[in-house]
């Protein structure tokens, strides 16, 4: 066994095998073998292997405290469904266990609860911005953390109006959130031509390189002894642990 910094008493040391070498499956190999464990991690790609987890923003998001099933998103919702382009598709479908789901994404919509929400997502993603702060200092930011926070532009003034709701929200929950008409942002962003109504400005956001967190993370698990099983979704070809 072994013990976890800043943590009291052993930890049993326990085989575990993780699914998926993205970004999270990454992150709970690192962080097991940092606690003790004996890691073996799944990959259905080669070592080389491509995911989303490498083509996306490298977003850290604070910011992102409203969650998911909050009011207003089930009219959204059943619009974009249809859309396999939208941010929510769902092809919908007589699917019992689909229906259940969207009564369940109903009711957590309510005002009420998707309030309550708040805070614990504050408390949950700014540990996650914590823990990328933690291991750049560990790696001299090899993967390129970069705290310049997000600017939100929108370019209807009911869109300003909804999102400074938001940025009230932040502040009550004790995250700086600055709302800014049209000059401001232009004096931001001088050297871009914007047409926009304002934007809120989230200073606690930042984003990394993705396939650099993703080669330093794999890097790490390999150093801290966790085994790599490439290309696992290939039946008829078992890989050994690598």
């Amino acid at each position: 066994g072994g013990k976890r910094p800043g943590h009291e008493g052993p930890v049993s040391a326990r085989n575990v095998v993780i699914c998926g070498g993205g970004v999270i499956g990454l992150s709970c190999a690192y962080h097991l073998l940092e606690r003790g464990h004996r890691v073996t991690l799944l990959e259905r790609g080669g070592a080389d292997h491509d995911s989303c987890s490498l083509g996306n923003a490298g977003y850290i998001s604070p910011s992102h405290f409203v969650p998911l099933a909050a009011p207003g998103m089930v009219g959204r919702a059943l619009k974009w469904m249809w859309n396999p382009e939208s941010p929510f598709y769902a092809p919908p479908r007589l699917d019992p266990d689909f229906i259940a789901w969207g009564i369940r994404f109903w009711r957590a919509s309510h005002p009420t609860r998707a309030h309550a929400a708040g805070p614990l997502l504050r408390d949950l993603h700014l540990q996650s911005r914590a823990l990328y702060e933690e291991l750049a200092e560990q790696t001299g930011n090899e993967f390129e953390l970069t705290r310049q926070g997000l600017l939100a532009l929108f370019s209807t003034e009911r869109a300003l109006t909804e999102e400074a709701r938001v940025a009230a929200r932040a502040r009550e929950l004790g995250m700086a959130a600055e709302v800014l008409d049209e000059k401001q942002v232009k004096a931001l962003e001088p050297g871009v031509t914007l047409n926009i109504h304002g934007g809120v400005l989230y200073p606690l956001d930042a984003h990394v390189t993705p396939e650099r967190f993703v080669a330093t993370l794999t890097r790490l698990v390999r150093e801290r002894g966790g085994a790599f099983v490439w290309n696992s979704g290939d039946l008829d070809s078992p890989q050994r642990p690598a």
